[in-house]
């Protein structure tokens, strides 16, 4: 497969960019191999030249000092926060609350990292992949955030994104940026 665009490259950066390139069948079997995420050390190499979603919304919204986001986006060091871990932990139940406020007709499935292989410089990783026999597209993609509070109240966001009719939005990033890395037609965040 040969993506069909143009570049204006050094031989180093071509160089780099090739090394990018994946074909569906390569797409795959990564996305079948990180199912793991974070966990994973394969994952955390595969994400490492890539945009991926959750980079793309800081990428749209910067307006200067564009080399420092560079260079954080360079390290190769992996953290997590006292929120991610929260995150991390909650993410099985967020899922199934999800299925059960879906009356159980959805399937959740876990997913690793999707290379887009038209564009292979873009990734994403969501937290599920989701099977809605109930819809046009039954394929659609997850995202969970689990913020801590104390209340459901607290939480400012719950939103779901249908494409080609959606509202954008800035919040939208995340969801948006892994629908086209993807090529989902929907998902859903909670």
């Amino acid at each position: 497969m040969y993506p069909n665009y143009n570049t204006a490259l050094t031989q180093t950066q071509a160089t780099q960019h090739s090394g990018l390139e994946v074909t569906m069948e390569m797409a795959k079997e990564l996305e079948k191999s990180t199912r793991l995420q974070a966990t994973d050390p394969k994952w955390h190499k595969l994400r490492y030249d890539r945009i991926t979603a959750s980079k793309a919304g800081e990428i749209y919204k910067r307006r200067r000092n564009f080399e420092t986001l560079v260079e954080r986006y360079k390290t190769t060091r992996h953290y997590q926060t006292e929120a991610m871990k929260h995150g991390v932990l909650c993410e099985p139940k967020a899922a199934k609350a999800y299925s059960e406020v879906m009356n159980n007709t959805v399937n959740i499935l876990p997913c690793g990292i999707v290379i887009n292989p038209w564009c292979p410089w873009l990734a994403a990783s969501p937290d599920r992949k989701v099977y809605n026999p109930q819809r046009t597209n039954p394929f659609g993609l997850l995202e969970i955030k689990c913020p801590d509070v104390h209340s459901v109240k607290d939480v400012q966001y719950l939103e779901q994104v249908w494409l080609p009719d959606f509202p954008f939005k800035r919040k939208s990033q995340l969801l948006l940026s892994s629908i086209n890395a993807t090529g989902s037609n929907w998902s859903v965040m909670v």
